[in-house]
């Protein structure tokens, strides 16, 4: 495994051939900002203090980069590559991360379907505060729009949420056919325990208020469909289901356009289609449910 240590903010000689390309103009995507500007791989220097990387080749030739940085709430950060063309590539969204004091140590691994070690020229390190997320995600949608890629929309409470999905069984769904309905949106994964805790609940919430104008629309992120279609056949869960792509670049789309990448995650909508409740837990938005349901449409 080849590594270099990259301490932001000092510079530290590993690599004899190779200088850094510190002065170039790399500009970030809408809403997000470098902490850490693109730098070459190689030193002579990385500058921004106080944050501190490892860059990694694996034995398959992988890139991974290992962060330490003391995180702001609400902050969401990510490493960029740039190739010798300069695109960019975002590492795959599986991450391994501890954190102690209010220090986090993150590892972010780049897939080999997008980038190899050999082709990366500079790496760069990025942050999203809480007020541009909305931001962020315009930029992702338009970008999913014109490749014609369905993507549950970025949550903005009290405001319209208008979606267009098709569930796994290929029925294309709307806002206009939940005109008049209270939806709840149920984003889970059979592999996360508090997601399928909360599905009894879930499902006796449904059963009460299916009549009175209740409709729930599963969004599963479990790679192995297998996993998910398993879970709903033991639970009976009988509303759609959308299913996140496996593909790691879609799945990359769908995190930034919707903004949800921790599970579970709830959202709920008035009978005029309007996000009343987003929160991390069915008991959250079960009170509010109830007062929607009970509002004429």
């Amino acid at each position: 495994m080849k590594t270099y240590l990259i301490v932001f903010g000092m510079a530290i000689l590993f690599h004899p051939f190779c200088s850094a390309s510190a002065d170039a103009d790399f500009q970030n995507q809408p809403g997000w900002t470098w902490l850490v500007k693109p730098r070459s791989i190689d030193p002579p220097s990385w500058a921004n203090s106080g944050v501190l990387g490892i860059v990694e080749q694996d034995r398959n030739s992988a890139l991974i980069v290992t962060v330490t940085w003391r995180p702001t709430e609400g902050v969401e950060y990510r490493v960029i590559a740039f190739d010798v063309e300069g695109n960019r590539y975002l590492p795959e969204m599986r991450r391994l991360g501890v954190g102690s004091n209010g220090v986090q140590l993150t590892r972010f691994q780049f897939s080999l379907d997008l980038i190899r070690y050999e082709d990366v020229m500079h790496v760069g390190f990025e942050a999203l505060r809480q007020e541009q997320r909305h931001v962020a995600s315009q930029h992702a949608a338009d970008r999913a729009n014109q490749s014609g890629i369905e993507v549950l929309p970025f949550p903005q409470l009290n405001k319209s949420y208008p979606f267009t999905l098709t569930t796994v069984d290929g029925r294309s769904i709307n806002q206009k056919e939940f005109s008049g309905k209270v939806v709840l949106f149920d984003c889970w994964a059979a592999t996360c325990m508090p997601c399928m805790k909360d599905m009894p609940n879930i499902l006796n919430t449904y059963n009460k208020w299916h009549a009175s104008g209740l409709d729930i629309i599963g969004v599963n992120f479990d790679v192995n469909w297998n996993k998910a279609q398993h879970a709903i056949l033991k639970n009976k869960l009988v509303w759609p289901q959308i299913h996140v792509p496996g593909e790691e670049k879609l799945r990359a789309i769908w995190y930034e356009v919707s903004g949800i990448r921790d599970l579970p995650r709830v959202l709920l909508l008035d009978r005029q289609g309007y996000l009343r409740a987003d929160a991390n837990s069915f008991d959250e938005i079960k009170a509010t449910l109830e007062e929607l349901m009970e509002q004429e449409g």
